[in-house]
């Protein structure tokens, strides 16, 4: 693996400033914070927290974390920040881990400091605690990177040592988003190198670094085709899984600077429907095509394609565990939402919801309702009086058994 403190060091990190492209997309609007989404942020947070410490910690902490991400996503980062203080174990670190970073990326290089210092604080407080070693390294991975992005390269040095492959992503995608064009070809020879060194992390996270790189190179054409063509000749070894999300980076790429993206969408398309993938699986991954194909453009097919995906998830059903079904429907929710298709959106969240309620253990139902809030509010559903009272009952009958 690449040492990520000699990465830092020898200065192979550009420190100019976030492009506009980038720093909107960290920007929400003034409508991510109307009360009824953080209504539902409560509801979620207050389902999360209805787990019993005993013998559920990790799971209740787990759903907590994904609260505290839903804040970051809406623009709520006083509340993040106020829940990720009342996590009892090593995601409360994780999750100021995750809001330094949301800040850093943002453009608020002090507010990043500050919770990057909170987050050093809070581990030496509980540095007589037993952790496991990935979960250092995760939380240490995102306060590198969030010093990568101030630009911090003394601190992000210190912390980079001992951080291993499988939580290095972070690290080298938030060098490559940060580095000026001049320093480009230094990062490409040093994605060579990882790619050429081997290994499933790292060749993963040099690509993922990759595919930062065609984003920052947008505008020159010639590294933008290197970083392209460096990526589809360095995954031979990678699962489908992840060669599909790296073109969806490149897709949305090109969609975001307004360049024609369709024939990468029916590439991805062909990856999708030409592979055998767990019924729980197929949904979400035909919704995500139906929505790049939608952002392309091909409005109308994209959304005949979504039909058929949601079909296709009905015909399936049975074939699904209970626990698993809900989390196969929020994303076609959010993609019929994302089309601007809010009747349906709803409609299908509240199928989602009604999913989640199958199991006879309130710790799957619990997760289910964690979810289904978090991705109402950030899909911008509002639940009508219906929804609002399903959501209520199925919490109030989270109790035991457990």
């Amino acid at each position: 693996m690449l040492s990520l403190a000699s990465l830092i060091v020898v200065g192979v990190l550009g420190t100019g400033p976030v492009n506009a492209a980038q720093a909107a997309a960290h920007v929400p609007s003034e409508s991510q914070s109307a009360p009824w989404r953080e209504e539902l942020v409560d509801r979620a947070w207050r389902a999360a927290t209805a787990m019993p410490l005993v013998p559920h910690v990790k799971n209740r902490s787990r759903a907590q974390e994904s609260v505290v991400e839903a804040c970051l996503a809406l623009g709520l980062e006083a509340k993040a920040e106020k829940l990720a203080f009342e996590i009892v174990n090593w995601r409360s670190a994780a999750a100021l881990s995750s809001l330094a970073l949301h800040h850093a990326r943002g453009g608020r290089a002090g507010e990043a400091r500050r919770v990057a210092m909170a987050t050093e604080a809070l581990i030496a407080k509980n540095s007589g605690e037993t952790a496991q070693e990935w979960q250092d390294e995760r939380v240490r991975a995102r306060l590198v990177a969030t010093y990568v992005w101030i630009g911090d390269k003394d601190d992000a040095a210190r912390l980079a040592p001992g951080i291993g492959e499988s939580e290095a992503g972070a690290v080298q995608s938030a060098v490559a988003a940060k580095s000026s064009p001049e320093d480009a070809d230094a990062r490409f020879a040093a994605i060579d190198k990882a790619v050429g060194t081997g290994g499933f992390e790292n060749v993963r996270n040099a690509l993922t670094a990759c595919a930062e790189l065609y984003e920052r190179c947008w505008d020159d054409s010639e590294r933008r085709e290197r970083a392209e063509r460096t990526i589809r000749e360095g995954w031979t070894l990678l699962p489908l899984r992840v060669r599909i999300e790296l073109l969806e980076k490149l897709a949305k790429t090109r969609l975001d600077r307004g360049a024609e993206a369709l024939e990468l969408v029916a590439e991805i398309r062909g990856l999708v429907e030409g592979a055998q993938w767990l019924p729980e699986d197929r949904a979400p991954l035909g919704a995500q095509v139906a929505l790049l194909r939608y952002r392309a453009g091909e409005r109308q097919e994209a959304r005949r394609e979504l039909d058929a995906v949601h079909a296709q998830y009905t015909q399936d059903r049975s074939t699904i565990v209970d626990i698993y079904r809900a989390g196969a429907l929020r994303p076609v929710a959010e993609v019929y939402a994302a089309m601007g298709d809010l009747d349906e959106a709803r409609r299908v969240f509240a199928r989602a919801l009604e999913e989640g309620t199958f199991n006879p253990n309130s710790r799957p139902r619990a997760d289910d309702l964690v979810a289904t809030c978090l991705a109402m509010a950030k899909a911008g559903v509002e639940p009508d009086a219906t929804l609002k009272a399903r959501l209520e009952q199925i919490a109030g009958a989270l109790s035991d058994p457990w």
